[in-house]
């Protein structure tokens, strides 16, 4: 895997949890 990869899957790794996490808030609250 080369380095822009990297940088990409963990940019993606990580909205996807931020969106997760915010859907979840917006459930409870």
């Amino acid at each position: 895997m080369s380095l822009t990869q990297g940088l990409l899957l963990a940019l993606s790794l990580a909205v996807f949890i931020y969106l997760g996490v915010a859907l979840f808030k917006a459930e409870w609250f």
